[in-house]
């Protein structure tokens, strides 16, 4: 995760700042039952202490010797595999499903440093 910090100093100021480097997880998600409709759903990813996680959602669409990329903030694909761009921190995350034409129940993950770890969501068309 990339952080950004923006000061108007004074001449002579001086700002100090304390930063600490963490090892995260990664979190993939992918969605069994798909068959037809919108396949971009709204979704939350709910931290372990049970706080919403923002962060972009990567999309990949891939085959016929071709693929692509996409990402977005909050949306997951029923029909593609999806993955959080950020590493996420050490603990057990949930991941809510919203879709309008798809039940799918929400999944617990635990996340480790220095791992991947997949979410598998099963839909259920309404």
């Amino acid at each position: 995760m990339t952080e950004r910090f923006e000061i108007d100093f004074a001449p002579g100021a001086r700002e100090e700042r304390v930063l600490a480097q963490r090892s995260g997880g990664r979190l993939r998600m992918e969605v069994e039952g798909f068959t037809s409709g919108k396949h971009m759903v709204p979704y939350e990813l709910i931290g372990p202490s049970g706080n919403q996680v923002s962060g972009p959602t990567v999309v990949a669409d891939e085959g016929d010797g071709g693929g692509g990329f996409m990402g977005s903030e909050g949306w997951l694909s029923l029909k593609l595999p999806s993955a959080m761009e950020p590493c996420l921190e050490p603990g057990t995350y949930e991941v809510r499903v919203q879709g309008d034409e798809y039940d799918v129940a929400p999944v617990r993950v635990e996340v480790r440093a220095l791992e991947t770890v997949t979410a598998r969501l099963k839909a259920r068309w309404r």
